[in-house]
C-alpha cells in the first residue's frame, strides 16, 4: 500500500509518502514487514526538516499465534533545510537501528532490545541501547526497561535544537543511563546524566570554557495513592576540576497530586519541608559564575 499523509497546523506543514509490504504474515508463518517513508517538514513555507525512515523486519508467528518474534533494521535519515539525504552527505544525521524481541501474549511476557548507533559523515556521534522484559506470570506482572546512551556528541543535540536556537554545543559529549522498574502501580526511576568537556556557543559566537556536568535522580510513583516520591535530586557543575555550581536534595520528599487542601484544612501532621541546597561559586572563568555567591534556596 502507498499513502499520501499531509498534517498542517498553524505555520507548520508535515508532508510524507509511505509505502508498506507485508509478507507472510500469519499464525505458523514466517514473514517480513517492509515501510518506506520519505517526510518533509515545513515552516513559514521554508522546508525545514527532511527525512526517509525505513524499516525492514522478519517476523516469525508460533502456532495458534504465540509467540511472535522478531528482528530487523531500521534505518533513519535526517537532515536540516535543502539537500541531498545520501548517508554520505556531511549534512546528513543516520540513525542505525538494530531490533530484535519475543512476545508471549497469552502470559504477556516480552523479550525486547534496540541499538542505534548515530552517524554524520561516518563519523559516531553516539550510541543508545534499550532494553524491555515483561513477566506476566508474576502477581502483579513486572516490568524491567533500561535505557542507556553513551557519546552523544554536540552534533546530534544541536540537530535537535534546531538551526534558530540561541545557544549550541560547540564541544563536549554526554552519557546517560536510566532505569525503570514497574511493579503493580508502583514505578521506580533510577537516572543520571553526565556531561564532559561541554562548550556552549551562543548567538554572538561567545563560546564557554569547557565544563563537566552530574545530574542525579532517583524517584517513584504510585499511581494507586498518586503520589510522587523523590529520594534523591543532585547535581554538580565543574570546570577546570573547581566547583562551579552544587546542589541537592537535603531528605526525600512525596508530593501527592490530588490532595486539595482548602480553607480551613491541614495535614493530619506537620511535614518539616524539604530543601534543595544550590551553591553557586565565584569562577575565575569569564562568562561562567561572574558576579555569583553562595547562597541557599
Amino acid at each position: 500500500e502507498d499513502v499520501t499523509l499531509v498534517l498542517e497546523q498553524k505555520d507548520r506543514r508535515f508532508t510524507g509518502h509511505v509505502a508498506a509490504d507485508l509478507n507472510q504474515l500469519g499464525p505458523g508463518r514466517a514473514g517480513n514487514l517492509k515501510i518506506l517513508t520519505d517526510f518533509l517538514l515545513e515552516r513559514d513555507g521554508t522546508q525545514d526538516v527532511s527525512g526517509t525512515d525505513d524499516l525492514t523486519l522478519s517476523v516469525e508467528i508460533g502456532p495458534g499465534g504465540r509467540p511472535i518474534t522478531w528482528n530487523g533494521l531500521h534505518r533513519v535519515l535526517l537532515r536540516s533545510g535543502r539537500g541531498s539525504l545520501e548517508p554520505t552527505d556531511p549534512e546528513v544525521v543516520n540513525f542505525d537501528q538494530k531490533l530484535a524481541g519475543e512476545y508471549e501474549w497469552t502470559e504477556e511476557n516480552l523479550q525486547a532490545s534496540s541499538n542505534v548507533t548515530i552517524r554524520k559523515a561516518g563519523a559516531k556521534l553516539g550510541t543508545a541501547e534499550l532494553t524491555a522484559a515483561m513477566d506476566g506470570s508474576k502477581r502483579p506482572s513486572v516490568t524491567d526497561v533500561s535505557l542507556t546512551m553513551a557519546g552523544i556528541t554536540g552534533d546530534t543535540l544541536n540537530f535537535f535544537l534546531g538551526r534558530n536556537g540561541s545557544v549550541r554545543m560547540q564541544a563536549g559529549r554526554f552519557d546517560a543511563h536510566v532505569k525503570a522498574h514497574i511493579e503493580g502501580p508502583r514505578t521506580s526511576v533510577q537516572g543520571k546524566v553526565t556531561g564532559s568537556g561541554v562548550r556552549l556557543r551562543s548567538r554572538e559566537r561567545d563560546v564557554t570554557p569547557p565544563i563537566d556536568i552530574f545530574l542525579q535522580q532517583i524517584g517513584s510513583f504510585d499511581s494507586a495513592a498518586n503520589v510522587v516520591t523523590i529520594d534523591t535530586l543532585a547535581l554538580g557543575i565543574d570546570s577546570r576540576a573547581k566547583a562551579l555550581l552544587s546542589g541537592a536534595l537535603d531528605r526525600p520528599i512525596s508530593v501527592h497530586l490530588d490532595r486539595a487542601e482548602g480553607p480551613g484544612q491541614s495535614s493530619d501532621a506537620p511535614v518539616e519541608a524539604a530543601v534543595f541546597s544550590l551553591e553557586l561559586a565565584q569562577s575565575e572563568s569569564a562568562g561562567i559564575g561572574r558576579d555569583s555567591v553562595g547562597r541557599e534556596s
